[in-house]
């Protein structure tokens, strides 16, 4: 029986050995997943609960285990002690991820809660913070919240770490430490931290430095990965948050345009295109354009020349934004492919570009930008070569331990392996009904004709009699004639076969679905059947 059910049946026992559920004790596990539950459809819940479908606490007793949780800021040991033995049962694979770390502004505000405990104040909870920040903790307001978010490469599930409540923005020391110990407390756990991931404000751009991360003082190599801290052969790798790149890119393509090796790169060839766009009879070319997305200025003459750089500029952008934002299916980013060749040319053309601005850098990117863009692409490409190796290792280790399963004569163990860990690429294969099968089928379609229909002529074209019938498919029908069996003319047995191969092969590769119909008619298109029956008919 299912954990749940049993837990359930649990609940549901222990109301039947009392006279009420007043004053009931619910287990833990029970009262969580009540709140879920209850979280899903509260009418629904109630319902249950009032007409003692299932045993369910009520509405102030799930309230009260909601104060007797106890959060707090800062790293919980207990939830990564927890987290421990929940990733012991994971593919090792699927402990590789992301750490990502954001704040954001809040309003000063404190609260007290009913056991006296007053929230809204600065909490580090027990990091330790440099003295001048612990004269400010539980005594200065809050006005700005830092969470630290675990995100696995592989899976749908996701991790909070740890909060923070701080006074102002997050400095650049105690960021690099607060990070520096989500790792460890990740590492200990069982998971993998392979890259850091924040955006691109300033203080997010200091806290790199500390790593090392940007580039050298003598501005000839460039660094985008450090030693990981738990672990001196693996690389911890940052990457800057890609939207937020984008939109420092739109901002100073607006606001300046570029001069990139092709030539001047200027938003009025996008603002002109937009204009000859908006003729009420035809058919537009760019409808989610709006003057928002341009941002009109004061307008300027419009430069046709610069039309075709603009036009090839904007494509890289857009052949960039998707290359990035690929998750799965055919468009994923796999090592030595043309959507990794295009990163590293990306880059390339970022130094060329770089070049031909000279020293001042007019009409190139802002250096927090081109660092970001830099440090994201390059270490884009270094996870999916590192990444791509540790699937290798993985196959090899599954390989060898499912030749070991054979060799021992552990066929079935093997196959419970190879069902439950490996995901097959498996070719669909055209599937037919039997021909002796269709043939007794075809006969009963005869003996429901001549029910109902008097046509002499039809009934001489579709039917046949038992000792004409010389072929294979007849032997199943023959066998079971006790009483009569209808036998069907060649014609009629040709044309439901055809039928019912046309139906048999559209769904070996599609599942059933109220649009199948139209994949059986072309099947049936594609079978050339020709109908039988009289002149009349």
């Amino acid at each position: 029986m299912p954990h749940k059910q049993q837990l359930a049946n649990k609940q549901r026992l222990k109301a039947a050995s009392r006279k009420r559920v007043s004053g009931m004790r619910y287990e833990n596990a029970w009262i969580l997943e009540c709140i879920i539950m209850r979280m899903k459809s509260s009418r629904l819940y109630e319902h249950i609960r009032i007409n003692r479908i299932m045993t369910l606490p009520g509405r102030t007793c799930l309230q009260k285990s909601l104060k007797a949780y106890k959060s707090g800021y800062g790293f919980n040991e207990k939830m990564f002690t927890v987290l421990k033995e929940k990733v012991k049962k994971f593919d090792s694979f699927k402990k590789h991820g992301n750490l990502l770390f954001d704040e954001m502004k809040l309003s000063e505000h404190l609260k007290m809660k009913s056991d006296g405990y007053i929230e809204g104040y600065v909490d580090y909870g027990s990091l330790d913070t440099p003295e001048e920040l612990k004269s400010h903790t539980h005594t200065s307001l809050c006005d700005h919240g830092m969470v630290f978010v675990f995100v696995p490469f592989v899976g749908d599930w996701a991790q909070v770490l740890g909060v923070f409540a701080t006074k102002g923005n997050m400095k650049a020391d105690l960021l690099a430490k607060m990070i520096t110990e989500a790792i460890i407390y990740a590492e200990n756990a069982g998971l993998f931290v392979d890259c850091v991931t924040g955006d691109g404000a300033s203080w997010n751009r200091k806290m790199w430095k500390k790593f090392g991360i940007g580039y050298t003082e003598d501005q000839e190599t460039f660094k985008f990965k450090t030693v990981h801290p738990c672990d001196t052969r693996r690389f911890l790798y940052f990457i800057s948050d890609f939207p937020h790149l984008l939109k420092c890119l739109r901002n100073r393509f607006i606001k300046t345009g570029f001069r990139t090796p092709e030539g001047e790169v200027r938003l009025e060839v996008i603002r002109e295109a937009w204009r000859a766009d908006q003729s009420p009879l035809t058919l537009r070319a760019m409808p989610k354009v709006t003057p928002v997305h341009l941002s009109p200025n004061t307008f300027e003459k419009m430069r046709y020349e610069a039309t075709e750089r603009t036009t090839l500029f904007v494509k890289k952008i857009s052949q960039l934004i998707r290359v990035m934002t690929s998750r799965h299916g055919p468009t994923d980013l796999l090592l030595n492919t043309k959507d990794s060749k295009f990163l590293d040319d990306f880059l390339t053309y970022m130094s060329t570009w770089k070049n031909y601005c000279g020293e001042k850098k007019l009409g190139y990117l802002t250096q927090s930008t081109e660092t970001g863009l830099q440090v994201t692409l390059r270490s884009t490409l270094a996870l999916t070569e590192y990444l791509s190796k540790e699937q290798k290792d993985q196959k090899k280790i599954y390989q060898s331990f499912i030749d070991s399963l054979i060799d021992d004569g552990k066929f079935f163990e093997a196959s419970d392996v190879l069902k439950n860990t490996c995901k097959i690429d498996e070719v669909p294969i055209l599937q037919h009904s039997d021909s002796r099968l269709i043939f007794y089928v075809a006969g009963y379609v005869v003996r429901k004709f001549f029910k109902t229909e008097k046509c002499p002529d039809c009934k001489i074209i579709i039917a046949s009699k038992k000792n004409d019938c010389h072929q294979a498919s007849a032997e199943f029908t023959k066998t079971f004639d006790i009483w009569g069996l209808m036998y069907p003319s060649t014609s009629l047995f040709v044309l439901i076969w055809k039928k019912e191969n046309a139906f048999t092969e559209c769904l070996s590769v599609q599942t059933l679905h109220h649009e199948c119909i139209e994949g059986v008619i072309t099947a049936l298109e594609q079978k050339c059947i020709t109908p039988i029956g009289c002149e009349k008919h």
